[in-house]
């Protein structure tokens, strides 16, 4: 894995979320930028009938996707294979604790 020390130029600072994305999936996998199609937040969420008001679908699916989070994060069995290996929560931590000793004092954007 690759690692870069320098800061993002002014330009680099102007790229969407959407455009680091295939940037990455460009380098990291060596897919072709137009073989990628991002779709932004803003359009995957919005309500074009009703842009001032939520969505009840998304409503339920991100009140589905926070109750899945809170449930793996509380139990300290879910994903273990067996009882061998880590719990959800534990490969969470694990990992987070392993970036932040990783990218220490560095920028990084997490999707």
């Amino acid at each position: 894995m690759q690692t870069h020390s320098h800061s993002p130029t002014a330009a680099e600072e102007q790229i969407s979320l959407g455009g680091r994305i295939r940037r990455a999936l460009t380098h990291h996998i060596g897919f072709a930028g137009s073989d990628i199609d991002i779709q932004e937040n803003k359009v995957k969420y919005f309500n074009p009938a009703n842009p001032l008001s939520p969505d009840s679908n998304l409503v339920e699916v991100f009140g589905l996707m926070r109750g899945l989070n809170q449930a793996a994060l509380a139990d300290p069995y879910l994903c273990r294979n067996g009882g061998a290996g880590h719990s959800f929560s534990e490969a969470l931590s694990d990992s987070a604790n392993a970036a932040a000793r990783r990218f220490a004092g560095r920028e990084i954007h997490y999707v």
